[in-house]
């Protein structure tokens, strides 16, 4: 069964994933790299095309390319799409990725690129944000109006949302009088914001000022702090005076704050008298503070020794003077460590002295982990040790040593070995899996022990999910609360679906099988349901169907809600289908309420009727909290109706008290005591 195409509306699901493309990596203030030839080659040196994909895909038709170089054109050689972006996404470095991947795509008409997109979704799904993106860009270079109507039909799982990002990113850096029209036509909401900010992203590289003054053309909110904040600290690297200027104008706030503070450090950093000049004389204390210490920390990374000492002046107040007498002795540490310690040392003894010497070590950490463990030594026991501690586990390169690991992991208390355990253990395994299992299993048996082992798997399983699982099966047996398979498992899943279904599937019958096979319906029932389903049925015992039914049709109904409750109606009675019931009318709830309510009308009086109307009217009461509680109030089961209100009522309270009271106040569905306490809450 296909995923169905939706409506455009269906688009604004995905809109976390496009404030995320929007601001990750290369997508961030700069271009997709250059296409570059990728494909593979013969012995001869001639290009060629992969085998033909498992999956079935066809033949994928590209456009007629002609080389003013060599006179000859390449007409229509087929491509293997699949294939192609598979072998691209398996390269390690981002850009040789990016290159393989434009070598197919940008071969590709708009006829093409339609083709491909909707093959995206039998990709992987790590690698069909990427490839989507690409798609996207490649097609907006020649009409990014028909490429961003095409991807705004997409379902996000089909690559929508992505390439949407990837069709506006190219639109807004070539043609931005277009992508502007195309913004202003948008109605406000967070659609309009989200590519506004892609816009203004791509015109602060050309003019800060302009995008400034494009900003308040499309009346975006200047509380939008990473949007303006991104044009400022553009403009402050040119002319920080006319930044700050501008900045100082903005209304009162967080994004006014972070503004003037990055204004600050960047103006420091190429004339520090100046940029401090202009903090110490802002009027308000924090900002004034938040200036300074950005200011000093950029001077400290030119001339570290004046800006220490100028942090020591007895000119600031004792808050300020301990902020930056950290930041730039921590400046210091990173240019010349034995100069920064020797200051630190000197120090006082006192809070001062400490928080310096904390921010030290995490500094030093990161370089020579063995001074920084000496430089720990110098801290007395308590709160600023121990956080220390902790900061230098998470952040210090060293902990792939099992040695060092273990140093610094036996000066911990029990309580926090067993939350740092998993930690170190991941970190190490990063880089040398035998050593990370060899440091995990000589822990004391315990929660640690576990903890470490199971995330040693995981980050075994990135690379060689196969021998992790089955050293996970030989050494770390599952119980009835934890399944170490799990994690391992389900990243298997999203690499390489089949090989890992085979593995499973090779398990003896019981409880571990059925729960790896639980955990791979959920994972394809989105993107292939009549296999999913198929091994829901063939593969799963009566008591797994029971329990994974309910996740089976949560994560089905956020595609298809109609198809997902077709299907769980078709299941035995009891609490499990009632449990599955109620998953997929809440996630239909929330993605279209009017087409649950349909549905739920036409249900017959009785327990599973009650059972989703009670879960409705849960997710529905963000969006409409009277309808919500109107459908509440047509749960047959008395007692059931009664704690459905009351609990809709308490959640309607903390979100919106002036609307639920009113509400209270009106209705008839509570009895007079229940709704005197409601209101006194």
């Amino acid at each position: 069964m296909d995923v169905p195409r939706q409506s455009s509306s269906v688009w604004r699901y995905g809109l976390g994933g496009l404030l995320l493309g929007a601001f990750g990596g290369w997508v961030l203030w700069g271009d997709a790299p250059p296409a570059s030839d990728g494909l593979a080659r013969d012995g001869g040196g001639q290009k060629t095309a992969s085998a033909e994909s498992a999956l079935g895909a066809g033949q994928w038709r590209t456009q007629d390319t002609h080389s003013a170089e060599s006179g000859s054109t390449t007409g229509n050689r087929k491509v293997d799409f699949l294939t192609e972006m598979r072998a691209g996404m398996k390269l390690v470095a981002e850009w040789d990725r990016l290159r393989r991947l434009h070598a197919t795509i940008d071969l590709l008409d708009p006829a093409g690129v339609r083709e491909a997109a909707s093959q995206v979704r039998f990709l992987p799904a790590n690698q069909r944000w990427t490839v989507a993106w690409v798609l996207g860009e490649h097609w907006a270079g020649s009409d990014p109006a028909a490429a961003m109507a095409y991807a705004r039909e997409l379902h996000p799982d089909e690559g929508g949302t992505a390439m949407m990002s990837g069709v506006f990113q190219k639109w807004a850096a070539v043609d931005p009088a277009g992508a502007t029209a195309w913004i202003e036509a948008l109605p406000p909401g967070l659609e309009r914001n989200t590519f506004t900010r892609t816009l203004l992203q791509a015109i602060t590289k050309g003019s800060p000022a302009a995008a400034l003054e494009m900003a308040g053309r499309l009346k975006v909110d200047t509380r939008e702090g990473d949007i303006i904040g991104g044009i400022l600290s553009q403009w402050a690297a040119d002319d920080p005076a006319a930044a700050a200027s501008a900045a100082l104008g903005l209304p009162l706030g967080n994004s006014r704050d972070n503004a003037l503070s990055g204004i600050a450090g960047t103006w420091a950093s190429h004339d520090p008298a100046a940029a401090l000049a202009w903090a110490g004389q802002l009027s308000e204390a924090k900002i004034r503070r938040e200036a300074l210490v950005s200011a000093g920390a950029a001077w400290a990374r030119n001339d570290p020794a004046a800006a220490v000492a100028w942090a020591q002046s007895g000119t600031h107040d004792p808050v300020t003077r301990q902020a930056l007498l950290t930041r730039t002795l921590s400046e210091w540490m990173s240019i010349d460590p034995a100069a920064a310690q020797a200051e630190i040392l000197a120090l006082p003894a006192g809070r001062e002295r400490e928080t310096a010497l904390s921010a030290a070590v995490l500094s030093l950490g990161r370089k020579d982990f063995s001074a920084a463990l000496q430089l720990l030594g110098q801290l007395p026991a308590g709160r600023t040790r121990r956080d220390a501690s902790h900061q230098l586990i998470y952040n210090s390169d060293a902990m792939i040593d099992p040695g060092a690991a273990d140093q610094i992991y036996r000066t911990l208390q029990p309580s926090e070995q067993n939350n740092l355990a998993p930690n170190i253990a991941s970190r190490m395994a990063q880089h040398d899996v035998g050593a990370a299992l060899q440091w995990a299993e000589a822990l004391s048996a315990g929660q640690a022990r576990r903890q470490a082992l199971n995330q040693v798997a995981q980050t075994w399983a990135q690379n060689d999910p196969r021998a992790a699982l089955e050293w996970v099966l030989q050494n770390i047996p599952p119980t009835k609360d934890e399944n170490p398979l799990h994690g391992p498992f389900s990243q298997w899943m999203n690499s390489a679906p089949d090989e890992a279904l085979q593995w499973a599937m090779t398990l003896p019958a019981g409880d571990v099988r059925d729960q790896l096979g639980s955990g791979a319906v959920v994972i394809l029932v989105s993107t292939e349901p009549e296999r999913a389903l198929a091994i829901f049925s063939s593969h799963l015992s009566p008591k797994a169907q029971a329990g994974a039914a309910s996740s089976v049709a949560s994560a089905w109904a956020q595609h298809d809600p109609a198809a997902a409750l077709a299907w769980v109606a078709q299941l035995p009675a009891g609490g499990g289908r009632r449990s599955a019931l109620s998953s997929a009318m809440g996630q239909w709830a929330e993605s279209d309420p009017v087409a649950a309510t349909g549905w739920l009308s036409r249900m017959p009086v009785g327990e599973e009727r009650d059972a989703a109307v009670g879960a409705f009217s849960y997710r529905a009461l963000n969006v409409d909290p009277e309808s919500a509680l109107a459908w509440a109030a047509t749960i047959g089961n008395q007692s059931e109706r009664a704690n459905q209100i009351e609990g809709l009522a308490e959640n309607w309270l903390r979100n919106d008290p002036a609307g639920a009271r009113q509400w209270i106040q009106n209705t008839n569905q509570l009895p007079p005591d229940r709704k005197a306490q409601l209101l006194r809450e």
